[in-house]
């Protein structure tokens, strides 16, 4: 950690800038991965809560401080926003190339996910 921000180094000391990292994660408890996908910004910063990639694309890096922050998340997450209400999002789980990017204009299990990548029930966002 380096000025309350996480930080990773390479074996050879070299921190990570402006990347993807798959990394080994040592404080991941009982039931969580140990090893898994974060991303670090341009002064190496580890990357928490939404990203839009150079890609296009959105990702959801995980900002709960529970031993495995940072971690790209997949699958059905539900996010909460600035004003504490919760949307659910779908975050591609396959690795194809584009894993972990938010989904949108689709419909996954049976829900439909609008264009700005939320579960919706007759055109309207679900919150909790």
């Amino acid at each position: 950690m380096f000025n309350g921000v996480w930080r990773f180094a390479d074996t050879s000391g070299n921190i990570k800038t402006n990347t993807w990292t798959a990394a080994y994660n040592p404080y991941a408890g009982a039931g969580q991965q140990n090893y898994d996908w974060f991303r670090f910004d341009a002064f190496g910063n580890m990357v928490t809560g939404w990203f839009l990639d150079y890609d296009g694309n959105w990702y959801f890096m995980n900002p709960a401080s529970d031993g495995t922050q940072g971690r790209m998340m997949t699958g059905w997450v539900w996010v909460m926003d600035a004003f504490g209400v919760q949307r659910c999002y779908y975050l591609n789980p396959v690795s194809d190339g584009t894993w972990g990017k938010m989904m949108t204009n689709t419909i996954v299990d049976g829900y439909t996910i609008d264009a700005n990548g939320c579960w919706t029930v007759n055109g309207v966002c679900q919150i909790r």
